[in-house]
């Protein structure tokens, strides 16, 4: 009995663990990505991506031009603000606020996935602009 309450005991303790180390640091997932569109690294900020966007943008240069010019607040930005995070099993969604450089405040809301290897990808960006402004 002793050692099944020691068992029971040591599950409870690792399970926390197994789940921190299970969580992947999305800011930096996303600051990753963010920091290769500013360096204009395609084939970095690519690399970011998940296979759903792969396959609407079949190479890095297409993606980097999509990204221009659907999300030039993702693409150049004078700030980025992390908010909160939900994540429901293998998916995340992290809020982000940027701050372009017209000074205009966007909200966006990132989904990250994970891939059967364990590796997590970004599946996409929401991204509407606020009624807010920043100085």
């Amino acid at each position: 009995m002793r050692a099944l309450a020691v068992l029971v005991c040591s599950f409870l303790f690792l399970a926390p663990l197994a789940r921190a180390e299970d969580a992947p640091d999305v800011k930096a997932i996303i600051s990753g990505q963010l920091d290769a569109f500013t360096r204009d690294d395609a084939k970095a900020a690519y690399e970011f991506a998940a296979p759903e966007i792969r396959d609407k943008f079949p190479d890095a240069e297409t993606f980097l031009t999509m990204v221009k010019s659907g999300y030039p607040p993702v693409y150049r930005h004078r700030s980025v603000q992390f908010g909160d995070e939900a994540r429901d099993g293998d998916n995340i969604r992290q809020n982000v606020v940027f701050v372009d450089p017209d000074n205009r405040v966007w909200r966006g809301v990132y989904l990250l996935v994970r891939e059967a290897d364990g590796a997590w990808k970004i599946q996409g960006c929401a991204l509407l602009p606020s009624d807010e402004t920043s100085l």
